[in-house]
């Protein structure tokens, strides 16, 4: 038995906790909101993020930092990119040097446009131990014991093995990769994809025209990832093709929900400004957009996505685009 720390109880971080409460080890869990720190203690429930799921009581939940870091061997992280940085400045002066910290965030930080384990390296110190967990893996089917795989990659392979340990069941399997950052490009750019399947859905097209879009999409993840001296094998494992499937195919996706009723127009891109409940994918499509910018990279497919969100861009450009960019 180990003792566990993760930090963020959203749906994701909550999951992953489960995972490792039901392999035998303790987690404290470090809760932002009381209300849900208060009914996952109370109730062993997370109503908010996954409320038909019971948890636990090995999932000790906490809003003291230093109490929830003091005694972890390992710790996970679950935050959504936009606030990774500022979490883990409530982090910086706790963190011990021997405590190794595995991401589970997808997205590009917009500004500095780094990947999850930079960004914990920029804040803590460039020699703190890392490794990234991503794949194909919806919170509430992790949760309630779904057949999962996910990938995991780190420069340390001691911690590999850690975690494969703490983290690895008969339900959840962890595949090893060498390419830390082609994971994270391509659980960061799946998001995107995911809202532009949306957006073509609530609009009305079918799905010979969402093949099309996927298959462009895909080579564009491949652009992305070598022009960032990342693998282009990456792209056909789990988290390239296994989560684009996934977060585009199955019914769980905010991403695609949301781009589904930006394309409907049920809701305006003007509505999206100032909000802190949108999906990974709208931060993640303006760092995309910012990085094809910066290194002259051609992603047509973020810029029109780019454009539906925050240019007035419409849904039949973007159709336009696919149909003569073959």
């Amino acid at each position: 038995m180990k003792k566990i720390a993760m930090i963020g109880e959203g749906a994701w971080g909550t999951a992953i906790a489960t995972v490792l409460a039901r392999n035998g080890h303790v987690v404290a869990l470090w809760c932002h909101d009381e209300h849900t720190k208060h009914t996952i203690k109370t109730f062993c429930r997370n109503d908010r993020y996954l409320p038909d799921v019971t948890l636990c009581d090995a999932i000790v939940p906490s809003s003291d930092m230093r109490a929830v870091l003091s005694e972890a061997e390992l710790i996970f992280e679950a935050i959504p990119v936009a606030h990774l940085r500022s979490v883990l400045k409530l982090m910086k002066g706790v963190v011990r040097d021997d405590q190794p910290i595995i991401a589970l965030s997808k997205g590009v930080e917009q500004g500095t446009l780094l990947v999850p384990t930079d960004i914990i390296r920029d804040v803590l110190g460039k020699y703190t131990p890392t490794a990234v967990c991503m794949g194909p893996s919806f919170a509430r089917e992790v949760a309630l014991g779904q057949p999962t795989a996910v990938e995991i990659a780190s420069d340390d392979a001691s911690l590999i093995t850690q975690v494969i340990e703490v983290l690895q069941n008969d339900y959840f399997r962890i595949k090893q990769s060498q390419d830390v950052h082609g994971i994270q490009l391509c659980a960061a750019y799946k998001n995107v994809i995911a809202l532009g399947t949306g957006i073509l859905s609530g609009a009305g097209y079918g799905d010979n025209t969402t093949a099309l879009f996927l298959v462009q999409a895909m080579r564009e993840m491949e652009t992305l990832v070598i022009a960032c001296g990342a693998q282009r094998e990456t792209v056909h494992g789990l988290a390239g093709l296994g989560d684009t499937i996934l977060t585009c195919m199955g019914k769980l996706s905010k991403n695609t929900a949301l781009g589904r009723m930006i394309g409907s127009g049920a809701l305006s891109a003007q509505t999206l400004v100032g909000r802190n409940d949108l999906p990974e994918g709208v931060n993640t499509v303006q760092a995309l957009h910012q990085i094809a910018r910066q290194r002259t990279l051609a992603l047509p497919l973020v810029s029109q996505v780019y454009a539906m969100l925050f240019d007035g861009g419409s849904p039949g450009q973007l159709v336009h685009h696919i149909i003569h960019a073959l």
